[in-house]
């Protein structure tokens, strides 16, 4: 149970990650959160209420898949090892 005005997430992160919000998955992504779950390349998703994790362990997959949600609208940028989406605040900018 989350503490009013405290965010909690959990989900693994390791290796290199993707991470985007649920509700950028059920704007962008054909046939909403339920279809990206089923369309994971790999075992490694996992997802709390917030937000949605599939792993990599090589940057050749990591940029297919993006390149792949690029397609469908995503946008994204890479800094240093940390995927975030365009035009969303970091974690530093709520403080």
């Amino acid at each position: 149970m989350r503490e009013k005005g405290v965010l909690a997430m959990a989900v693994l992160i390791e290796a290199i990650s993707v991470v985007i919000r649920c509700e950028t998955i059920a704007e962008k992504y054909p046939d909403g959160v339920d279809q990206y779950i089923q369309d994971c390349p790999n075992g490694t998703l996992c997802m709390d209420d917030d937000i949605v994790q599939v792993g990599f362990m090589f940057s050749d997959d990591v940029n297919a898949f993006i390149g792949n949600l690029e397609r469908l609208g995503f946008r994204c940028v890479t800094t240093d090892f940390f995927l975030r989406e365009v035009n969303r605040p970091s974690p530093s900018q709520h403080i």
